[in-house]
């Protein structure tokens, strides 16, 4: 695949163009940091403002991911996120949010020929949800017990966060992941067996000659997860974290924009309105649909057509005044067939999802672990509670916590030993 800039290379990951000055640090396996104390392994993938790797941390003898931030990651306003995590990080343990935050271990910075990198050292995790969902399963729907507990180990984390006045920004199914207990004591062979081998193409200057110091000699193709990886995370009482908070930031210093996925993007970012933690609320309402059925909420591509499913799903179907003139600005441009989402209605559209998604092929064989139409309707309950289009509206992960349908204290495991 060419590149835009002078090089090419094979692969579809990152884009070339970013290594160049303000952008990656180039990384190869084998590379050492932190005066030798942590050495590459496989890469594990990518942003657009970094680079993972896992990674051996020889002092402490254990494995770790290593977040390499491009050099303009650091212009964000407002802490970034080694500043969150640490903040995170001290708070009281008391809270049970706290076992479904992924932990910061360490902190340095690196120069390279693209500028100063922030470097984090990240607890080693698993498969996200995303993948599970997508290798183990099949793309069909988790059984509803782990779909469940899923739910509630996250709004644990959103209630920690949110009571310290930090939003993540950002929240996804990529962005869940599975602790695998033990993985970050596993010797290096048994630790690789979990991941694909390493593959690597070589970047190559257009029209011949040597490449520069501020590219990497080859790209390096993300590790692939393998079954016995997933068995690993699911075999134990399974617990998630909440990763990347490239997007998170502080209610008292609110951003203006986030960069946070189209499916689970809430409205006041899509019209530009004021921001603050509880666009987390409205992932999660979206972020409760996927986890039922296996299926994005919003199937649309672009945020016209999300707004239309969004007034779809509303019961007064009608957005705040204060963003009618540009909805109506959005509807006047370019091809539309919103009217087809105009007709979209939530309970419909989860029930049909879910048959057509039903464990039927998967571990979940038994109608106690089906969902049933009962909790199709808490579920849409608890949705509509989440995403309210004022977000004063929304209710808190708290009150979702308690209602009755989560109130199983075998869901809200505190993973204690994860």
């Amino acid at each position: 695949m060419a590149a835009p800039g002078p090089y090419t290379c094979g692969f579809p990951v990152e884009p070339l163009d970013r290594y160049e000055t303000g952008g990656y640090h180039p990384v190869r396996l084998g590379d050492t940091f932190s005066q030798g104390r942590y050495g590459v392994l496989h890469k594990l993938g990518w942003g657009g403002y970094s680079t993972t790797w896992l990674a051996r941390d020889g002092l402490e003898n254990r494995n770790v991911a290593l977040k390499v931030s491009s050099a303009d990651a650091t212009i964000k306003k407002g802490p970034g996120e080694k500043e969150i995590l640490q903040i995170l990080s001290a708070l009281p343990k008391s809270h049970s949010g706290n076992a479904h935050i992924v932990s910061l271990l360490d902190s340095f910075m690196v120069n390279g020929p693209n500028g100063a990198h922030s470097c984090l050292v990240l607890e080693l995790l698993g498969p996200s949800v995303y993948e599970t969902n997508l290798n183990a399963f099949m793309n069909y729907a988790f059984p509803a017990s782990l779909a469940k507990k899923t739910a509630a180990q996250v709004l644990s984390g959103i209630d920690l966060m949110s009571r310290h006045g930090i939003g993540h920004g950002d929240l996804s199914t990529n962005n869940l992941v599975f602790k695998i207990p033990e993985i970050d004591r596993l010797q290096e062979r048994e630790l690789l067996q979990l991941y694909s081998d390493p593959e690597t193409t070589p970047v190559k200057r257009e029209g011949g000659g040597p490449i520069g110091d501020e590219v990497p000699p080859y790209l390096v193709d993300p590790a692939e997860i393998s079954h016995g990886m997933v068995k690993r995370a699911l075999s134990t009482d399974p617990c998630v974290k909440i990763i990347d908070f490239g997007e998170a930031f502080l209610d008292e210093d609110r951003p203006l924009k986030l960069n946070t996925a189209i499916t689970v993007r809430a409205p006041e970012i899509i019209f530009g309105d004021e921001l603050d933690c509880r666009v987390d609320l409205w992932a999660m309402g979206c972020m409760l649909f996927e986890l039922a059925a296996a299926q994005p909420l919003f199937e649309a591509t672009s945020e016209k057509g999300i707004v239309a499913q969004m007034l779809g799903m509303s019961p007064d179907r009608r957005l705040p005044p204060r963003w009618q003139d540009n909805w109506h600005a959005m509807l006047s441009t370019g091809n539309s067939n919103v009217g087809d989402y105009l007709d979209w209605t939530l309970d419909k559209w989860l029930e049909e999802t879910y048959s057509f998604h039903a464990p039927e092929t998967t571990s979940a064989t038994t109608t106690e672990d089906l969902f049933s139409k009962n909790d199709f309707a808490d579920i849409c309950r608890l949705m509509r509670k989440l995403m309210k289009f004022e977000p004063g509206e929304r209710a808190e992960a708290i009150e979702i916590l308690e209602d009755p349908w989560f109130r199983d204290s075998k869901l809200q495991s505190r993973c204690e030993d994860c």
